[in-house]
């Protein structure tokens, strides 16, 4: 979905059913890869999160919100992952770890994305019209939504890298002569 979704945010013209399935083809692998080792992660989380929720003490107040602050870097991850690994070659290790860079280094796209996200969940839990809205038109919106943070993100990287290719290229030259 990331690859199609940030495809029309780019203004792309594409045919989004047949490049959804050619890029599900294309990052399949990889994707089942990092989502079999976010999983276990979250199991964890979560479970710390209810166990320490369970004992009535002053240091199991303290442990749950140390827990609850590691789900912040967790989800953080979660916002870039996926989308990541859609526009850029590398490993699985490498896309995890540049997702959470991404998220520190663009503050307001990850802000963006984080408020659509906790907006959607919080209508959805209160709002019966807005689920329906979901259950319609599914959650391609909020994907398409977050899609256009990302795809400035990534150009912004993109840009950077290149002008930064240049300016080594430029020294290089100076050296030569």
């Amino acid at each position: 979905m990331s690859a199609c979704a940030m495809k029309l945010a780019k203004g792309t013209e594409t045919t989004v059913t047949q490049d959804f399935f050619k890029a599900f083809k294309e990052n399949f692998k990889q994707a089942t890869k990092i989502f079999f080792v976010l999983l276990p992660i979250a199991i964890v989380l979560i479970a710390d999160i209810w166990f320490w929720n369970t004992v009535n003490t002053q240091m199991a107040k303290v442990m749950g919100i140390l827990s609850l602050c590691l789900c912040v870097p967790y989800a953080l991850i979660l916002m870039y992952v996926f989308a990541m690994q859609a526009y850029f070659e590398n490993t699985v290790k490498n896309t995890i770890i540049n997702a959470l860079l991404f998220a520190y280094r663009n503050p307001i796209q990850t802000l963006h994305n984080a408020v659509i996200i906790v907006l959607c969940v919080l209508l959805n839990c209160t709002i019966i019209y807005v689920n329906i809205f979901t259950l319609v038109f599914g959650l391609g919106w909020v994907g398409y939504l977050c899609s256009k943070a990302h795809v400035s993100v990534f150009y912004n990287h993109l840009e950077r890298q290149r002008l930064k290719a240049q300016e080594e290229e430029g020294k290089q030259t100076l050296q030569e002569k």
